[in-house]
């Protein structure tokens, strides 16, 4: 079970925190270390959100940033070298978020060095994932490895604040939770139920490529908190990071 069950009690959050479990890449605190300039990892990893410009700069809003969607360029670049999710890495991703815009906006959460390296909200209903085969961006001829998921209506609705969590296991399957509750996402048309692509860098917050290109797709709304780890978590500890988590942000 990922998550959860219901009427489960969660453990007080100062029990256990994200740094307590092994292979933490990046944690972006909520209140710890943001500005409109960055977000420091609070990882040991530094690997900190960083926009030197300050016409592409998002605003700190409860402890965490809010991507404007009326300045389309808003966007976070992580330092060289990139952490590569790519292939048969293992991982599991928990960010605390919230929305805005319309319904059908699409919001990029993640992306790396190239558009086809990103994952997205295509709605309230879908999640799109795509990696690249080779090099740093896409071959002539070659197209990106995609991954589309469908959910039920409203699960990921506009303006609510939640949980979202994905886990990739080695072999390229996906699991996914929303406020520490597993939920099903069903992949449709001609995406991939395994997604092993080899390159899945995480280069950017909250836009595709660098965030200044035609369909970079923004991230629309708060980005409260943001933990990564480079391995696919048992469920012990994704229920003890949902803990933190719940605890943390009361109102979830």
């Amino acid at each position: 079970m990922l998550g959860l069950a219901s009427g489960t009690h969660y453990k007080n959050y100062t029990d256990i925190i994200p740094s307590d479990i092994p292979n933490l890449e990046i944690w972006l605190q909520n209140g710890v270390s943001v500005g409109a300039a960055g977000w420091e990892d609070s990882s040991g990893n530094s690997r900190d959100a960083a926009q030197s410009d300050a016409t592409m700069r998002a605003s700190v809003e409860d402890g965490g940033l809010l991507f404007d969607s009326t300045n389309p360029e808003d966007f976070y670049e992580f330092p060289t070298a990139y952490l590569n999710l790519g292939g048969t890495v293992a991982w599991t991703l928990f960010v605390v978020l919230k929305r805005n815009g319309g319904a059908a906006d699409e919001n990029t959460i993640i992306s790396g060095d190239h558009q086809d390296q990103h994952m997205r909200f295509e709605n309230e209903e879908t999640l799109h994932l795509q990696t690249t085969d080779a090099g740093s961006g896409i071959p002539s001829g070659q197209s990106g490895v995609a991954s589309k998921f469908v959910f039920a209506t409203d699960t990921w609705a506009n303006n609510e604040k939640l949980i979202f969590t994905i886990v990739k296991s080695a072999v390229g399957g996906y699991t996914f939770a929303k406020n520490g509750q597993t939920v099903s996402g069903i992949e449709t048309g001609a995406a991939n139920t395994v997604n092993i692509g080899q390159n899945f860098k995480v280069k950017h917050l909250g836009a595709r490529e660098d965030g200044t290109a035609t369909d970079d797709d923004h991230f629309s709304g708060n980005i409260y908190e943001f933990i990564l780890y480079k391995s696919k978590l048992t469920d012990s500890n994704i229920d003890d990071v949902h803990s933190y988590l719940k605890n943390k942000f009361q109102s979830i």
